[in-house]
């Protein structure tokens, strides 16, 4: 007996956990929203390196760049180096890249900058799990029902304050786990 499609998809057990939520409509639309950030936050911590989230704060937050905007620009394209073949580092870098070549060179561009490069993180991750499962199962409407399922998810999620987190920290503080429900009364959430 198989335990699923999601444990064999190629991802990271956070991923996992988020495409098992997906898939069994046991979890509410909130839970399933839960598990996203945890996955996101993996990503960060396996894509981006911390130094680079500080570099960007001090490209963006340093009034004497304000004023050199193409030598900001190249600052920031610098970075690429140091997150060469990682997709989130990669979008990061290129959204960076974009706002700051459109406007300001502001901490609240950044943090723009960083929520673009998480949803095209998230964005790729549905992209991911959907694949996964479309191989692994014949059961098209489950995996229909499985995108449906993350899309609204990245709908609900506050991106924000984990690219703040990021942005300030070079890290996001571990996100615990919800309560385990063990109890006989502490059945499906309703």
């Amino acid at each position: 007996m198989s335990d699923g499609p999601h444990r064999s998809l190629n991802m990271n057990r956070s991923w996992k956990h988020f495409a098992k939520c997906a898939d069994n409509r046991a979890y509410s639309s909130a839970e399933v929203a839960s598990a996203y950030l945890p996955a996101l936050d993996q990503s960060c911590r396996e894509e981006v390196p911390p130094g680079v989230w500080q570099r960007l704060t001090n490209i963006f937050t340093d009034q004497q760049q304000a004023l050199f905007k193409e030598q900001s620009i190249e600052k920031i394209e610098e970075l690429r180096a140091y997150v060469a073949g990682q997709p989130l580092g990669c979008s990061l870098i290129d959204a960076a890249v974009q706002r700051a070549s459109q406007g300001t060179l502001t901490e609240d561009t950044l943090v723009q900058a960083a929520i673009q490069a998480l949803a095209q993180r998230a964005s790729r991750g549905n992209k991911q799990v959907e694949e996964h499962y479309y191989r692994k199962t014949n059961d098209h409407p489950r995996t229909e029902n499985i995108r449906e399922r993350m899309e609204g998810a990245l709908k609900q999620i506050a991106l924000e304050p984990l690219a703040r987190n990021y942005l300030t920290n070079g890290t996001a503080p571990k996100p615990g786990r919800g309560a385990k429900q063990d109890r006989l009364d502490d059945g499906v959430q309703l």
